[in-house]
């Protein structure tokens, strides 16, 4: 948010911020590659500040609420052809020039898993060509869950099975957080978010294209994308074992 929007909003009253970090928030709201009028596509627990700030600022902004499934659209914002279908999503094809998903809850598991590479695809489908999508994954770790999430790298290969390009990267929480605070003297690791950029080419494929790819490796089977997934498959692995036993 620059200071003549954080000035107008103090006098007017409008919503202009949204509940991520004020660096998360401006690299999303104010990508300087799209043009204004562009369609965007913001899917999150709550998309209706990120949603509104996005159409304040030009763009054909439209969110997604993931928890309820309901679609939330900004004042005078045209709707998009998005609809369930037997509590699934179905996304238009080669529709938005940007997508913007954050905590996903697909994501927060192992991402070599097959649910997880088929949404991936619905989510690549959706975009035109030299579309982009970001993804934005809440890393909470403690010394007990060490390393306490997903890595850099596991996003970066998730999204080599596909073909596409994907620059990672983590922000780590404010210095208003108790929780810096914490890392800072060696308390507990740090927290902040995973952000995973993804650009497509002018040559994008089709919607069964894309899903082609998310089932390559269906009949074999694939290693966790990374240790702390790998724990978390063995931990939920015995919780079922148990669960028949009894």
């Amino acid at each position: 948010m620059s200071w003549w929007e954080w000035y107008w909003s103090l006098w007017s009253g409008d919503v202009l911020q949204c509940n991520l970090p004020w660096r998360i928030t401006r690299a999303l709201a104010s990508p300087r590659w799209l043009p204004r009028g562009a369609k965007v596509l913001v899917i999150d627990n709550d998309p209706h500040e990120l949603t509104e700030l996005l159409v304040y600022r030009g763009y054909d902004a439209v969110g997604l609420d993931a928890v309820n499934q309901r679609i939330v659209t900004a004042h005078h914002a045209p709707e998009a052809p998005l609809r369930f279908v037997n509590k699934t999503l179905v996304l238009p094809e080669h529709y938005f020039d940007l997508l913007i998903a954050r905590d996903l809850q697909v994501y927060q598991h192992d991402l070599s898993q097959t649910a997880t590479r088929v949404t991936t695809a619905n989510l690549l489908s959706s975009l035109k060509p030299a579309g982009k999508m970001s993804l934005l994954v809440r890393r909470k770790p403690t010394w007990q869950d060490s390393p306490g999430g997903h890595l850099q790298s596991c996003f970066e290969r998730h999204f080599q099975q596909f073909g596409v390009s994907c620059q990672s990267r983590f922000m780590g929480d404010g210095w208003s957080r108790w929780r810096t605070w914490n890392w800072l003297i060696g308390e507990q690791p740090r927290w902040g978010y995973f952000i995973a950029n993804v650009a497509l080419t002018f040559d994008t494929l089709t919607r069964s294209q894309w899903h082609a790819l998310a089932m390559a490796d269906h009949r074999t089977v694939v290693p966790a994308c990374c240790a702390w997934s790998r724990r978390r498959n063995e931990a939920e692995a015995a919780r079922q074992a148990e669960a028949r036993v009894a």
